[in-house]
């Protein structure tokens, strides 16, 4: 395996297109190109969709209606016996395409369903119908309602603490489609075609929905959203019983696994800078051979961590990237966290141990940027707020001499590495 290479299946395009479409031998010895037109354009449409993939921001959530999308028919009106869903036409097409989308979110994507219906109904079809492939438990969020479905969106979006422009709106409806894209211009709207045998393969074609790497907060990402509710769930407990936000974070028992420069996690690592965008103080991007170079610099320090508690570990959300610019004095590159954990108090503890750790190498000043994007106002004061002040140049500095231990230890986390003592 080669770092920062992306694989292109020549086999599948032409088991897509055909072998005697795909090659022609007249052009192999005219001119030593083996490659007839139809095989020549499906390679050069693929190449551009890997490409479009890695430059393009990657969809994360796909929202689903419901009626006429996931099957044919309208459950409110036909029952569970009348919509088309099952082995014969056209209920096979849906059973097709829902294989589709069960396997989206198998590598990592997100589903959620938004559906002006009755619960009770839609319920019914995941519960019981034989044929219904994707459940409850497929889906992060849902929406089922009588609600304008560009509201139900925003709410979905601040339920996932993702941005809008993340989403893949799925409806069968001119009227939706139209109403979501008149007053949600960040949302990517795909229509389902009016013709049954097409429906299974209408997302097969979208560049976002490529992947080149999968990781393994990649494939637990629905369990870790499932695992999210629960938290609320405990918070929201606690508030009623007159619990404060310090004992329902002390209620949870996090553990913080801080590590540096690991090349065995340069996939997530990598992966962090390209979509984390809301908690990002700089929103510098690196690909895996960037990162690489990174991690392998004498004089570069790449901190991760990962956050456990009572409901499970959410993998590897925070990245912090250190240039030594001297002897005793560095900048910091990039500091970012999924926005998933964000309310914990994990980046100020992940800061503080990162600062003791620095102090300890020699390190008695460090200087930072931010750089404010349209989605990282959420930093806006995260370094001023942490004790870096801000010089007449515009950047921030902190003077690590002040710091007598790690105070990462403050905080309601247990915290694990080699370097806070």
């Amino acid at each position: 395996k080669f770092s920062g290479v992306s694989y292109l299946d020549l086999d599948q395009l032409v088991m897509q297109i055909g072998r005697d479409n795909f090659f022609d031998l007249r052009l192999w010895y005219s001119s030593t190109f083996p490659f007839a037109p139809a095989g020549a354009f499906a390679i050069s449409n693929a190449v551009t969709t890997i490409a479009a993939c890695i430059r393009l921001t990657r969809a994360k959530v796909i929202v689903l209606d419901a009626d006429n999308t996931l099957w044919g028919g309208v459950i409110g009106e036909d029952g569970i016996n009348g919509i088309a869903l099952g082995q014969d036409y056209p209920g096979r097409v849906y059973v097709d395409f829902q294989k589709r989308i069960l396997n989206l979110q198998k590598r990592g994507f997100i589903l959620a369903l938004c559906s002006k219906n009755n619960p009770e109904d839609v319920n019914e079809v995941f519960q019981n119908h034989p044929h219904q492939l994707l459940k409850n438990e497929h889906f992060a969020a849902q929406r089922v309602n009588w609600l304008p479905k560009p509201d139900n969106l925003r709410s979905l979006a601040e339920e996932l603490n993702l941005g809008l422009d993340s989403f893949i709106f799925v409806d069968d409806s001119d009227y939706e489609c139209a109403a979501v894209r008149h007053s949600l211009q960040e949302v990517e709207v795909i229509q389902i075609p009016s013709r049954p045998p097409e429906i299974p393969t209408c997302l097969d074609a979208l560049a976002r929905l490529e992947i080149t790497s999968l990781t393994r907060e990649d494939l637990e990402k629905t369990a870790m959203y499932a695992k999210e509710r629960m938290r609320k769930s405990q918070l929201g407990a606690l508030a009623e019983a007159g619990g404060s936000v310090e004992d329902y974070l002390k209620s949870l028992n996090m553990k913080m696994s801080v590590g540096l420069d690991d090349l065995s996690l340069l996939q997530r690592l990598a992966q962090l800078t390209q979509k984390t965008n809301q908690f990002n103080l700089t929103t510098r991007r690196y690909d895996e051979k960037g990162m690489a170079e990174k991690i392998n610099n004498a004089n570069t320090f790449v901190f991760h961590f990962s956050l456990a508690d009572n409901f499970g570990d959410s993998g590897i959300v925070g990245l912090a990237i250190i240039e030594k610019e001297s002897d005793n004095s560095a900048r910091l590159d990039t500091f970012l966290m999924s926005c998933r954990v964000i309310g914990r108090l994990a980046e100020q503890a992940f800061l503080s141990s990162i600062l003791y750790n620095l102090k300890c190498r020699g390190v008695e000043e460090l200087s930072a940027d931010y750089i404010p994007t349209r989605k990282s106002f959420l930093v806006a004061t995260f370094l001023p707020d942490n004790g870096f002040r801000q010089a007449a140049d515009g950047r921030y500095v902190r003077n690590l001499l002040e710091i007598t231990k790690c105070q990462g230890n403050d905080f309601p986390i247990h915290i694990e590495g080699p370097f806070c003592e």
